[in-house]
């Protein structure tokens, strides 16, 4: 009987250590991460970020609204040779460039708060590549290194979380779709590197307040910054000579346009259904003012326009409230303009004529006092 007994005994040990040992890695083994679920919706008072910054020891610190600071990704650590440059966290790929440096490939990771590494095996990393975190819906804040000459087209698009960008590196242009869709970023500073934004940049950043260029930018591309709903008021840089199509569509927020004399044409829907600007000045090296460009501009009332615009397309100034026309030229230079169909809004406003000095005749004629446009 005691026999049998201890048969069974050993019997249910064997099968107990067979179970054990089907569920356990071998010893040295990483098991496998289990996929991370859905990242849940924010709640009403969930801290976000405020500011993202360097102490003065070079490391960086992430402050969030509540007060709290923390680590800018989870699984970083300071590299053992230079304690102030985190290493990369996991789901990074890298691809080899010309000229001894690295291309960010991809992001795949669900961290919140991204460092991108100055250097990979050595090498710097020189370049962020297209759509590189486009569609990543974990990243909220992200610090790019001053390597960075090169950022991809697409490289953060779809980023919907993304609020915070320390810097932009040293990058010499934003290509089309940079940013477009993160609808999350409330201000942007483009580096005094940066000479042109491309097509759709920053298209569809819906809390996009203000945004800061430098006079270093020479090109502004179609759809850069339609509808960015938010955006309240923009200078666009003396270099820049054409306001391309649709740039500014459906910024419907935005109050305040300055147009560099420099500019020469003001393209199809620019200023589409920018229902809040009252005011704007063409100035005179503006040529050209096409299909659509200021449609829809519900509370635009006043216009200065230069003597030089020589053709004005359809419905231009569709659906203005346009009250006052203060024009460069004489009543014959306005007779000379192209004035396409759809434009009674323009033509049938008061029109008053440019004087330097007090007009000898009657009529309707203004000048400046200080840089505001006055009738005499």
């Amino acid at each position: 009987m005691k026999t049998r007994i201890w048969f069974v005994l050993l019997a249910l040990i064997m099968v107990l250590a067979t179970l054990t040992a089907c569920n356990t890695p071998e010893k040295g083994e990483k098991g496998d991460k289990g996929d991370q679920g859905e990242p849940g919706e924010k709640g009403e008072t969930g801290a976000t970020i405020e500011k993202i910054e360097y102490d003065d020891q070079g490391r960086l610190v992430i402050t969030l609204t509540d007060g709290t600071s923390i680590k800018p990704v989870e699984d970083s650590h300071p590299d053992e040779d230079n304690p102030n440059q985190f290493a990369p966290a996991s789901g990074f790929e890298f691809a080899t460039n010309s000229f001894n440096s690295y291309c960010l490939v991809s992001y795949a990771g669900k961290d919140r708060f991204v460092v991108v590494p100055e250097t990979y095996n050595g090498y710097p990393v020189t370049e962020i590549g297209d759509n590189a975190f486009n569609g990543n819906t974990y990243v909220e804040g992200v610090s790019i290194p001053d390597t960075v000459e090169t950022l991809g087209r697409g490289a953060f698009s779809g980023c919907t979380r993304l609020t915070t960008i320390t810097s932009l590196g040293s990058i010499t242009s934003i290509e089309s779709h940079t940013f477009s869709g993160c609808y999350n970023i409330t201000n942007i500073t483009i580096p005094d590197s940066v000479t042109s934004i491309g097509d759709s940049a920053f298209r569809g950043c819906t809390k996009l307040e203000t945004v800061t260029m430098s006079e270093n930018v020479e090109s502004i591309g179609a759809y850069a910054f339609y509808e960015c709903t938010n955006l309240t008021n923009i200078k666009i840089p003396s270099k820049v000579t054409v306001i391309a199509e649709n740039t500014f569509q459906m910024c419907r927020n935005l109050t305040s346009i300055t147009i560099p004399d420099g500019v020469t044409s003001i393209g199809t829907n620019a200023f589409y259904e920018c229902d809040n600007i009252t005011d704007i000045a063409i100035p005179n090296s503006v040529t050209r003012v096409e299909n659509n460009a200021f449609y829809g501009c519900d509370s635009l009332k006043r216009v200065v326009l230069s003597n030089r615009v020589s053709y004005i397309g359809n419905s231009a100034f569709y659906k203005c409230a346009i009250k006052t026309v203060f024009y460069g030229g004489t009543d014959l230079d306005w007779n000379d303009i192209s004035i396409k169909s759809s434009n009674s809004n323009l033509t049938s406003a008061t029109r008053y004529y440019y004087s330097k000095y007090t007009p000898e005749s009657e009529g309707n004629y203004w000048h400046y006092v200080g840089s505001v446009p006055t009738p005499w």
